[in-house]
């Protein structure tokens, strides 16, 4: 039963499978898109180890509804991003770092900024 329910959970999560049983090392780091607020260590996307790193988890969706064990900032980033939306929609929670906040020159042309655009640079990096 266990096994039906990763296979389910790997789908839902949109994981592909014979990653998800490979033998190969993963090596990955949670990015937090907010982290760039904290003025004792900020953290941007060009921060990240990519060189280092085989996957890089990034949140930066979440559904509307309750959370109540999120902060009371992060809860008002949801009821903003969710008004007029029925439950469980997907929105961006930290519209500002995903979307509007300048991280610096990016190789595209897009009518947004924010980590949502310096992510696939990322990628960039690690092809190199």
């Amino acid at each position: 039963m266990k096994k039906a329910q990763y296979l389910a959970l790997a789908a839902a999560l949109g994981v592909s499978l014979p990653s998800a049983f490979a033998n190969d090392k993963v090596v990955a780091g949670y990015f937090a898109d907010w982290q760039y607020q904290d003025q004792r260590n900020p953290y941007k996307v060009q921060d990240i180890p990519a060189d280092q790193l085989t996957h890089v988890i990034y949140a930066f969706l979440s559904m509307c509804g309750p959370h109540t064990a999120a902060s009371a900032a992060v809860q008002q980033q949801i009821a903003k991003a969710c008004e007029g939306k029925k439950p469980y929609t997907a929105v961006i929670v930290d519209q500002a770092s995903a979307l509007e906040v300048d991280f610096g020159d990016v190789d595209v042309e897009v009518n947004y900024q924010g980590t949502l655009l310096s992510s696939p640079n990322l990628n960039r990096v690690t092809q190199n």
